[in-house]
């Protein structure tokens, strides 16, 4: 069956302008709210890109958002322009309805003020706008009615907001706006802040500081890092209106696991078999520190029965969890996956991947069956069962007891014929030469392998990255080809992240070595620092058992993830790193097309909810890339491990025809009525 892919989100955010006058920068702001509202609450664009998948719609909700609104006497101050002629609340109320007219119909927005009523009451805190779906004109009407003339209780603000999530799961976030220091505490700010993270209701709150600086400044920090949240400061009207759309919608893009739900079992007896495809299930208490500890979580999973001449690829990820304490730092988190038969012999590479850096981000362990078992009749096992399965041990100090999240994708690469058209490598190629051509264009990286963003060849992106945070690209790569990228730092003197580094993963979740001229890591700094990175091989099935390029032979989609740095430069206000992304492929298509590796079926419309029974794959939810998830599931014995990708080529073009005749016509239609005055509110 062919791949079938979620259509990745090639989303434009508007690249960032510092001292914008008021009004640009409103008309700035409303570009990113349209741009982090299709990140966040709307259907994906169009994927345009060559490559020899297909493509299905996706579509994401908008996280909740409680914004909290500072109305003390101090924001009547005028001094929110260069003129002196706006006041700080002016500068306010506009932002906030700028906000509020781009949120989208199922955004559940809430607004809660302080300080509107009373001069001296540290009771003086109002829900304007209570959880929901947005009456905008309503909104907008009643924001201007607002006054400021009271205190400063952020504390006890940011517990009423919190009440309105009563009920709600998932991750969910406040956004404070404040141009002071807590002047009640009763609870003092950060305390609050503190109170809330150790609730376990996922909360994250952003701040934004509105010409402050010294110990209010200090305060909003405290709060954000309490929850894991970002801090960041405006100093005019076009600043707040800019942080203010950035912290409400782009909420932190935290790696959501996908898949068949299934539970694996503490002994291999008991293990639920798996078809190709992508699953979903969570690790409970972790154990102590070490690839070989004795008291993380196994959990047991049957592949089912090898056939003769296939190899078995398995990624475990463990996804990471949010807020973090900052004691949880400094303790490390790993999975470990082995593949075994059921006399414990091994059957694969024993891969284990540690993560000390970091709690945030997912850490992924790969495996595959071995080489030996690719030979007729052979099996691992000393009794010769056929049976393969997969045992998944968290391990690590970090969040004992808690269970996190793991997403396991299992592919069956067909019988391969032993043919090659050349021999194999015997040493790595040289780094590529990297041209940069063009402007950058902007782009919105995803949060997971499974929506990763695609990306063509020969052109420049524009993106950021937050703190503890990872941006997913996918690039197709065929035979006889080579995947190099760069990476440059732009405008980041003032970032709050010291520096991202890059990661490249084959289609099955394989880190790949990368040719490293420069390093993998790019500091914060002067605009115009780079970092070059290559593959270090030609894509070529000859390699997948040789010395060099083993770890990139398939073709298919890469992934280039990019990933926010989690320590945190403290001078600095800008919560984001910014940088350009510029995309190489060397090298001929080779025919013959990508190595079909069977998976879990169903596109995203024939997965309509992913409760299927456990062992049943589904499309993995709506949001699965075809080579960097499982394919489509297919005849497991079967050995055509090959297939054409220009076989439908005379039908897009005639679907395009059709689609270019529709759209004229309707264009046409539109015109003629805007040309009449024929308008329907």
């Amino acid at each position: 069956m062919p791949h079938r892919t979620a259509r990745p989100r090639s989303i434009r955010r508007p690249i960032r302008r510092r001292g914008a006058v008021r009004t640009a920068a409103r008309n700035l702001v409303v570009g990113a709210v349209v741009a982090a509202l299709g990140l966040l609450g709307s259907p994906a664009l169009a994927d345009t890109s060559s490559g020899p998948s297909s493509s299905t719609p996706t579509s994401t909700v908008l996280r909740p958002v409680m914004l909290v609104m500072d109305y003390s006497g101090s924001m009547l101050t005028k001094d929110a322009d260069a003129a002196g002629t706006t006041t700080r609340l002016r500068a306010a109320q506009d932002a906030v309805k700028a906000l509020i007219d781009r949120v989208p119909d199922n955004g559940q927005l809430g607004l809660t003020v302080y300080g509107t009523t009373s001069a001296k009451s540290c009771q003086d805190i109002t829900t304007v706008q209570p959880l929901a779906a947005v009456d905008k004109p309503a909104l907008r009407a009643r924001i201007d009615q607002l006054k400021a003339v009271g205190q400063t209780p952020i504390g006890a603000s940011l517990l009423k907001a919190a009440e309105s999530f009563q009920g709600r799961e998932g991750p969910k976030s406040i956004v404070l706006v404040s141009d002071g220091q807590e002047t009640c505490s009763r609870p003092a700010a950060c305390d609050a802040a503190r109170t809330l993270a150790t609730r376990g209701i996922d909360l994250t709150i952003h701040t934004i500081g509105f010409r402050v600086s010294g110990k209010a400044q200090a305060e909003l920090q405290c709060i954000a890092g309490a929850t894991g949240g970002t801090y960041a400061a405006a100093k005019d009207a076009g600043q707040l209106a800019e942080k203010l759309s950035t912290r409400t919608f782009r909420a932190f893009q935290g790696y959501e696991v996908t898949g068949t739900p299934v539970t694996g079992t503490a002994e291999y007896q008991d293990a639920p078999e798996l078809k190709p495809g992508q699953y979903r299930d969570q690790l409970d208490a972790a154990g102590t520190d070490g690839p070989n500890s004795k008291d993380g979580t196994v959990s047991y999973y049957r592949l089912g029965d090898a056939q003769p001449g296939q190899r078995l690829h398995l990624a475990v990820l463990q996804a990471g969890q949010h807020p973090v304490p900052e004691a949880e730092r400094n303790k490390s988190l790993a999975v470990k996956v082995t593949l075994e038969a059921d006399d414990g012999t091994s059957c694969g590479v024993s891969m284990y991947t540690p993560d000390n850096a970091t709690v945030r981000r997912p850490v992924v362990a790969y495996t595959h069956t071995l080489d030996s078992l690719e030979k007729p009749g052979a099996t691992c096992s000393h009794n010769g069962s056929p049976a393969i399965y997969a045992k998944v041990t968290r391990t690590g100090a970090r969040f004992t007891g808690t269970p996190l999240p793991i997403e396991l994708a299992y592919w069956a690469e067909p019988a391969h014929d032993g043919a090659s058209p050349a021999a194999r490598a015997t040493e790595s190629l040289k780094p590529a030469a990297i041209t940069v051509r063009g402007d950058a264009q902007a782009v919105s990286g995803a949060g997971s392998f499974n929506d990763a963003t695609r990306l063509e060849a020969g052109r420049v992106y524009r993106d950021t990255v937050q703190r503890d945070e990872m941006r997913f690209y996918r690039v197709h790569i065929a035979q006889g080809q080579r995947l190099s990228y760069r990476l440059t730092s732009v405008e980041n003197e003032d970032s709050q992240v010291i520096g991202v580094d890059a990661k490249l993963f084959s289609p099955v979740r394989e880190a790949v070595n990368q040719s490293e001229p420069t390093g993998n890591y790019l500091g914060f700094g002067s605009t115009g620092k780079h970092i070059d990175l290559s593959m270090r091989q030609l894509v070529d099935d000859a390699n997948r058992s040789g010395s060099y390029g083993r770890d990139q032979y398939l073709a298919g989609d890469y992934s280039i993830v990019v990933d926010g740095n989690a320590s945190t430069n403290n001078a600095g206000t800008d919560p984001e790193f910014s940088y350009e992304l510029t995309v190489q492929v060397d090298g001929t298509a080779q025919q013959g097309g990508d190595v079909v590796l069977q998976g879990g079926g169903g596109s995203a419309s024939e997965a309509s909810d992913g409760a299927t029974a456990a062992g049943s794959p589904t499309g993995t939810d709506a949001s699965v890339a075809a080579s960097s998830t499982p394919a489509a599931q297919g005849d497991a014995g079967s050995g055509a491990a090959r297939s054409a990708t220009n076989a439908g080529i005379p039908w897009l073009a005639g679907a395009l025809g059709v689609v270019l005749l529709i759209g004229g016509g309707i264009w046409w239609a539109a015109a003629r009525s805007r040309r009449s005055g024929d308008h329907t509110g």
